[in-house]
């Protein structure tokens, strides 16, 4: 089956909503630990339930703490919440996906296959006639780009970058 642009990006819309479930289970003991401090009730039956968003588990809370404490209960689950947020833009940044010409990879993508993508982006590069589907100037950001995280990430030099292509 051959991975197109739109095949991946469904992939990774269904992947980010998997995530952020998964983030809003690991969310839910600390905005109950805010909840605990504006009321004496026990809250042990919120965080045994599943849910499917913050703002459905912030009202269920709210029916156990008294109404003049909704305001800075409120202020404290935003600021929470803006913090998780925070975290997972960072994370996202440095888990970017490159989409450059016909080449797709990230920064985890591994050694091989942004090998590839080099050898690729040269020979397109090089190759290039008008009239291809995709610009020269891509093929030369790709190249640049695979070349920067296999340094970053990868450890590896340029002249052991060039060498490994060369063998392809």
């Amino acid at each position: 089956m051959k991975l197109t642009k739109s095949k991946l990006k469904e992939i990774i819309r269904e992947e980010i909503q998997k995530l952020n479930e998964t983030r809003l289970k690991d969310i839910v003991p600390d905005i109950i630990f805010i909840a605990a401090q504006y009321t004496s009730k026990k809250l042990d039956h919120i965080a045994r339930q599943s849910w499917d968003s913050s703002e459905e588990l912030t009202k269920e809370i709210m029916q156990s703490i008294p109404i003049h404490k909704w305001t800075s209960f409120r202020k404290d689950v935003n600021k929470l919440l803006k913090t998780y947020r925070i975290r997972e833009e960072i994370q996202n940044l440095k888990e970017r996906v490159n989409y450059i010409g016909p080449f797709v990879f990230s920064d985890r993508t591994d050694k091989e296959e942004l090998l590839d993508v080099v050898a690729g982006a040269v020979d397109g590069y090089s190759n290039y006639t008008r009239g291809m589907q995709y610009k020269k100037s891509d093929y030369k950001k790709a190249y640049q780009e695979a070349e920067k995280i296999l340094k970053k990430v990868h450890g590896m030099s340029g002249n052991e970058i060039n060498r490994e292509v060369r063998k392809r």
